[in-house]
């Protein structure tokens, strides 16, 4: 029988022993962690709310202080709070459940016998969280700031020259790319639902990937941005975002010159970094209007979000929790949630922010009703390393990754001819590879050596003066191949 907790027997400096569970089936508090002062009178701060030490939803199913329910499916508006089996409540009454979502509950779902938690009580959660990551900052004051660059790097000097029609190792042929990133998405997507339940994972399961990555990229160093740019990617996807940034985090890493090791904890902070944007209903994700105060806590919380999730990684080391909840810092301080500047962020995080925000800034997007070119994407996250946003040396190896037209771009050449790029030159980053699709002088380009359909590189091109003038909008007649590229 679960007895309600007496938070006023309750003394600072205690260590749980169990779990701290509200009535609503959210664990507020795990097992091991301290009641600070300040920790103490959040909990005591909580209006009406009944706590208990439990070993989870189903001791408390078992009570009959939660029920299971039927699993919500995606789109359906839910009409009470549903807690996942490990204690979080991503879906609030009267919110719209979305795909991951519903993969989380296929886990269990459950809900109270008692009206729905109070917006007072919901935002004292999330200050619980914000307190719990403060003491686990702590540990992080411990851990160096800066990775090591050229000591025993994943890419030689020599790697990261080379551009994508020098390389030895076959790549991916263009069906083969789609589906082995689909592949993965899908595999990391039942990894994610089981954070975002709170179902035990070890920290070897997303390594896993991280090392298939991490493998593909020392093969092939020019080619594996490719990986991040598929004009397959679903609008607003989770777990999409996430392969994403881990690509981009991995290659950014590489560029840098960083050892396996720093490699490894970038690309696995990538794959994490967004678990606690499940929190944040796709209407304010998606927001094409400024959000009010309310939404922008929700938005500011995410990352102590994702560090309180990430508590059922096993071995997942610490630095890989801070970077997850840093890399919304930025430079300048004007990013969050502390507003850290530059000294204090570590580098980690400035990693994985340039490649989460070139991740988010070239996915589709529902709202957009012209799909936003690669190019552009690219332009912001330079303009803001210019204005001190993102580190400099992060956003270079980030183009040098991607390239100035990164794949998928469609560009108009000083022939007359358009192209597509399909890999990037880090030797001469305006000079990518590119793939012949249609012009006036196709046919007979570059003294017609070359046919519709052939991959050129243009830093081989300087001789001809064949360059890229400008990006452009993909003609529909050209879709086809744009999907291929």
């Amino acid at each position: 029988m679960l007895s309600p907790v007496d938070l006023s027997s309750l003394r600072p400096g205690t260590t749980l022993s169990r779990d701290l569970y509200s009535r609503h089936g959210a664990r507020l508090a795990p097992a091991g962690a301290r009641l600070t002062p300040a920790l103490l009178a959040t909990l005591r701060g909580f209006k009406g709310e009944v706590m208990y030490f439990t070993t989870g939803a189903p001791e408390m199913e078992a009570a009959r202080l939660l029920q299971r329910t039927a699993e919500p499916v995606a789109g359906e508006q839910v009409r009470a709070d549903v807690a996942t089996i490990g204690g979080s409540i991503p879906v609030v009454r009267g919110e719209t459940v979305e795909p991951h979502h519903a993969d989380a509950f296929s886990f269990g779902a459950y809900i109270g016998d008692t009206e729905e938690e109070s917006e007072h009580n919901r935002r004292r959660r999330m200050r619980v969280a914000e307190q719990l990551v403060s003491q686990r900052a702590e540990r992080w004051r411990t851990l160096p700031l800066s990775v090591e660059r050229d000591v025993d790097p994943l890419l030689s000097p020599e790697a990261r020259l080379r551009g994508s029609v020098s390389e030895t190792t076959p790549w991916f042929d263009d069906a083969s790319l789609i589906r082995f990133r689909e592949d993965r998405v899908e595999r990391f997507r039942w990894l994610f639902a089981r954070v975002i339940a709170g179902v035990r994972i070890d920290v070897a399961q997303p390594l896993r990937i991280v090392h298939e990555l991490m493998d593909l990229q020392a093969a092939c160093p020019a080619s594996f941005a490719r990986l991040a740019t598929p004009t397959s990617r679903r609008a607003d996807y989770l777990p999409d975002h996430a392969f994403t940034t881990c690509v981009l985090s991995i290659a950014v890493a590489a560029r840098l010159g960083c050892g396996a090791a720093d490699v490894r904890h970038a690309g696995l902070a990538g794959l994490l970094v967004d678990c606690g944007m499940t929190y944040v209903p796709e209407r304010i994700r998606s927001a094409q209007r400024l959000l009010d105060e309310f939404e922008i806590n929700r938005m500011r919380r995410h990352p102590a979000m994702s560090v309180a999730l990430l508590e059922v990684v096993e071995g997942l080391p610490e630095r890989v929790l801070r970077a997850v909840h840093q890399h919304h810092e930025r430079l300048d301080g004007s990013g969050y949630p502390a507003g850290l500047r530059a000294r204090s962020i570590c580098d980690d995080a400035r990693i994985v922010g340039v490649a989460d925000a070139f991740a988010g800034a070239s996915a589709p997007r529902p709202y957009r009703l012209v799909e936003r070119r690669p190019y552009d994407a690219i332009a912001e996250v330079v303009r803001l390393g210019g204005g001190n946003v993102f580190d400099r040396v992060m956003v270079r190896a980030l183009v040098e990754a991607v390239g100035l037209f990164p794949v998928g771009s469609n560009v108009l050449l000083s022939t007359g001819d358009r192209a597509v790029v399909i890999g990037a030159n880090p030797r001469a980053m305006h000079r990518p590879v590119v793939r012949l699709l249609a012009g006036p002088d196709a046919a007979a380009f570059a003294g017609g050596r070359y046919a519709l359909g052939d991959v050129i590189d243009l830093a081989e091109q300087t001789l001809l003066d064949v360059r890229i003038l400008r990006a452009i909008d993909p003609p529909e007649s050209f879709g086809a191949q744009r999907m291929a590229a």
